[in-house]
């Protein structure tokens, strides 16, 4: 089984090229016991981080919206949104307002997302418990060793606020690519599904998220963590199918750090990491938690089990037995 799940991830998908890649290099040799297992977790956490950047900026938006003067808003555009333009616009298939967000990388590497929230659901923040937005977000990512269509994400969020800074949220994405050829009624041919080899459909996420606002005592730092909770589904775009299911065993617990730096959270989140040394390529960082995740053989009908639990320098791998300690550095 352990050979097979190998042979699923390494040889029927291409290697990940994923945002932590070089990090690995001097452990892969060393953990080759939990090599498939570490793989499944970076698809995993591939897929989440493109989730957790857009709840991020949601957010912040919400953060934004709920202010009452040009002064406010201002104040909160310079803290979170230097690289993010807001508009409201009309949407032109409904013809109703909407607010429309959209990030603008500087490095060249970083995904641009691309949110769009309903302007009268804004009306009401997520703040009164019962408040519900639909958000639908674009997901483009532009490394450039990375085929950008494959990497290009339609998801959508039905966010329920339970409580101020508490919210519920299902979530889905869905590569461009399966947008459009479902749309056509017309199938992938085996040549065009190798060039979607690294793409997931992410299905039936439910998270529950408590949100965690903290000033330093001098009042000269402030940052935000998520903690979050949640199941969900994810399954390949290529043949054969890799199909996994992950639940956090502890909440993730991460924040947000845009990929500008403009955004500096408290120094006791780094560890020794130096973000402007670091090729990170998300808005939100993972600092610790730990997540089941189970793949599935859809070759012989079976099925592993990985635990993977994290700290702000390392990651835990639990594979077939075997324990290794993945660095990020």
């Amino acid at each position: 089984m352990k050979k097979q799940l190998v042979y699923m991830m390494i040889c029927c998908l291409t290697i990940l090229t994923s945002a932590m890649t070089c990090d690995w290099d001097d452990d892969w040799e060393a953990n080759s016991d939990t090599q498939a297992g570490k793989k499944a977790y970076d698809y995993v956490k591939e897929s989440l981080n493109k989730h957790t950047d857009v709840l991020a900026l949601v957010y912040y938006f919400n953060k934004y919206v709920r202010q009452e003067t040009t002064e406010g808003r201002d104040s909160i555009d310079r803290l979170y949104f230097e690289h993010v333009k807001i508009v409201k616009e009309k949407d032109i298939y409904s013809g109703k307002q909407r607010y429309v967000m959209r990030n603008f990388p500087m490095d060249g590497q970083t995904a641009e997302y691309l949110i769009c929230i309903d302007a009268d659901e804004a009306q009401q923040s997520l703040t009164q418990a019962g408040t519900q937005w639909n958000v639908t977000a674009t997901v483009n990512e532009k490394r450039s060793s990375r085929n950008t269509l494959a990497d290009t994400l339609l998801c959508n969020y039905q966010i329920t606020a339970t409580a101020d800074n508490q919210w519920t949220v299902k979530a889905s994405g869905t590569p461009k690519c399966m947008f459009y050829f479902r749309e056509a009624d017309k199938a992938l041919s085996s040549e065009e599904l190798g060039n979607y080899a690294e793409s997931f459909i992410s299905i039936d996420n439910d998270f529950s998220i408590d949100i965690d606002e903290q000033l330093s005592s001098d009042k000269s730092l402030s940052w935000t963590t998520f903690n979050i909770k949640g199941t969900g589904d994810m399954e390949s775009v290529a043949e054969p199918k890799m199909r996994m299911h992950y639940q956090t065993e502890k909440p993730l617990s991460m924040f947000y750090v845009d990929h500008n730096y403009t955004v500096q959270p408290h120094p006791a989140f780094f560890g020794l990491v130096m973000w402007k040394e670091v090729n990170y390529h998300f808005l939100t960082f993972w600092n610790e938690g730990c997540i089941n995740i189970t793949v599935e053989d859809s070759l012989e009908g079976t099925s592993d089990e990985v635990k993977a639990w994290m700290s702000n320098q390392q990651v835990n791998v639990e594979y077939m037995g075997e324990t290794n300690t993945w660095k990020y550095w």
